[in-house]
């Protein structure tokens, strides 16, 4: 049995994970604990690394954003069954660990939501965030050039667009 010790980052799980793929770790011989005072070691391209979809990396990001400590797990196994039994295994609809991955993705998408909302809550109760810019009663030109004069946020910095 081998323990994988991470910090609680996706980047840190996808950085064990290629380690323990390279060492033809099967996914029940894993066990996995998140510290955060782990080193996070950032994985980059390495000799002989595998591809996996795309689809894969979005939903293992999003599911790494959930609280679920399975969901290291779940990823692994995953990742594992695309690399050693089948590429097109998210498609595969049935598959009880490919549902448990789409699920904890959804899991991770709320619970980001619910921080970045009590974040702006937050702003705004420390007298930042949009309010302000917001003039009262304000018809949709009024609103588009508020927005354009905006600076509630940090993103009126490098914002190109409203």
């Amino acid at each position: 049995m081998r323990t994988a010790v991470i910090a609680p980052t996706f980047e840190a799980w996808q950085a064990a994970a290629r380690r323990l793929l390279r060492e033809r770790v099967e996914p029940g011989e894993v066990v996995w604990q998140e510290t955060a005072d782990a080193p996070v070691s950032v994985a980059g391209e390495h000799p002989g690394a595998v591809r996996v979809p795309r689809r894969f990396l979005d939903l293992a990001r999003q599911a790494a954003a959930a609280r679920d400590p399975a969901r290291w797990s779940v990823l692994y196994e995953v990742l594992w069954r695309l690399v050693h039994e089948r590429a097109d295994l998210l498609d595969e609809g049935t598959d009880r660990q490919v549902r448990r991955l789409f699920a904890l993705a959804a899991q991770g998408r709320r619970e980001a939501e619910r921080g970045e909302r009590a974040a702006a809550l937050a702003l705004e109760g420390r007298g930042g965030g949009a309010a302000p810019c917001v003039p009262a009663g304000a018809d949709l030109a009024a609103l588009r050039g508020a927005a354009a004069r905006c600076t509630g946020c940090d993103l009126y910095r490098r914002a190109t667009q409203t």
